[in-house]
């Protein structure tokens, strides 16, 4: 599969369990999401970083490899804000990362699917494509969370 419809489809996914979190007001609830949320973003961001920007930094011109960097900043970002909220108690603070979370996901997937997607129809062929999926999905189930 074109690794621009694996990324497409682990965002949706993401962005499905954040917006559920946001909403919930049953903190068991709320933290089985979580636990779903962390498992799923884990794993891509460590395949996407190892396969996806790595590809770009390897054969991108400097915006490319510039706008690879900045995902893995995001990503960074992201993973600081899920060890709070895996260290925290649910509640109204709680809510709040999850909301910035969600936030920072939508943000993220926007400018991915903009630019990341488009330097990589440039670099890549179907077949190119393909591979960077399978890639990424082995990679993606080989991570440890």
């Amino acid at each position: 599969m074109d690794i621009r419809e694996c990324l497409k489809n682990d965002h949706r996914n993401a962005l499905e369990i954040a917006s559920k979190i946001a909403e919930s007001d049953d903190g068991r609830e709320a933290r089985a999401l979580f636990n779903e949320l962390k498992t799923e973003l884990t794993k891509h961001s460590r395949a996407e970083e190892q396969i996806v920007y790595q590809a770009l930094i390897d054969q991108g011109d400097d915006e490319e490899k510039m706008t690879a960097y900045e995902g893995t900043v995001e990503h960074s970002l992201v993973d600081v804000l899920l060890e709070r909220l895996e260290a925290g108690r649910f509640g109204p603070k709680w809510t709040a990362h999850a909301k910035v979370v969600k936030e920072l996901l939508e943000h993220h997937i926007d400018e991915e699917e903009d630019e990341v997607f488009s330097a990589l129809g440039d670099k890549f062929d179907a077949e190119a494509l393909d591979q960077l999926g399978q890639k990424f999905e082995k990679k993606k189930e080989a991570v440890e969370v």
